[in-house]
């Protein structure tokens, strides 16, 4: 299974852990079962028996799937018209807006503004994705600077660095001269020059098509295979360790990789272990093994 494969699921039971933490358990043809949150989707009209297509929206560092069911009403790729319900903050050429969708939720976007017009009561926006229930948007006008797709790589322009509050980020220009963020503190170890490209994957896809980015290493690549040492489990808590039980592998030089304990339950662990890496994260590189 992964990320983007669209398959059925059929709704067994509704599980309330308390009044704020709801799922429903949906199980597909293979008898996999899985968790919906039921809050971000109450107004879908899921019920018992009921089947539907869903999305494999990420897998995270753990293993869990997270599934986007698809809308009633909004489809990827259309465009719909959105109320504006307040502006916030008129710039130099464009609106800073929430709108509402079909279901009421509040979505912040960016809108153009044409000069002397007076502001539309509804707009016309572009559905590029949806997640956890909301869709994603985007304005028309920026269509065609946005080309790209979630975990494919592109090159963008390393323009500046920038401190944020206490944070630096670098600043990374895409070719239509667009500025996407990068948290600098997670790539301290990665050669990156201002004034130079770097190719990156596109982790998600934000409102107002928003880059979420994981820089390609500069040595390991996804797919690579090797033979690497098991150390135990992680005990340290910067980045990925903080939400997820994962083991502690080195290759012969040293350099860190690291695994999900779902991995290896119920398995007797070797000393090493042939592994093929399956992912990077804020600069860590997670592994499976073979």
């Amino acid at each position: 299974m992964e990320t983007g494969d669209i398959f059925k699921v059929y709704f067994k039971k509704h599980v309330i852990v308390s009044d704020t933490d709801q799922y429903w358990v949906v199980e597909n043809d293979n008898g996999e079962r899985f968790l919906i949150d039921f809050f971000q989707y109450k107004n879908y009209g899921f019920e018992a028996g009921k089947s539907i297509q869903v999305k494999v929206d990420k897998i995270n560092c753990s293993g869990k799937v997270f599934l986007e069911p698809v809308h009633p009403f909004y489809e990827e790729g259309k465009k719909y018209f959105f109320e504006i319900e307040q502006i916030i903050k008129y710039n130099q050429n464009s609106i800073s807006v929430f709108v509402v969708d079909v279901f009421g939720n509040k979505i912040a976007i960016e809108y153009h503004k044409n000069e002397n017009e007076p502001v539309a009561k509804k707009i016309e926006l572009l559905v590029i994705g949806l997640r956890k229930g909301l869709p994603v948007l985007l304005d028309p006008v920026l269509e065609k600077q946005t080309p790209f797709k979630e975990n494919e790589i592109y090159s963008f322009f390393v323009a500046d660095k920038i401190k944020i509050t206490a944070d630096d980020f670098f600043q990374l220009e895409d070719k239509f001269g667009r500025i996407h963020l990068l948290p600098a503190i997670f790539y301290k170890k990665y050669p990156i020059e201002i004034g130079k490209p770097l190719d990156c994957y596109i982790v998600s896809i934000e409102q107002n098509a928003v880059l979420k980015l994981e820089p390609v290493h500069p040595v390991f690549k996804l797919g690579y295979e090797l033979e690497l040492n098991f150390i135990g489990n992680y005990t340290g808590d910067e980045y990925i360790g903080r939400r997820h039980k994962l083991y502690l592998l080195r290759d012969d030089e040293g350099n860190e990789f690291f695994m999900s304990h779902r991995f290896m339950e119920g398995r007797e662990i070797p000393k090493r272990i042939n592994c093929r890496i399956e992912k990077l994260k804020k600069g860590q590189i997670l592994v499976e093994p073979i």
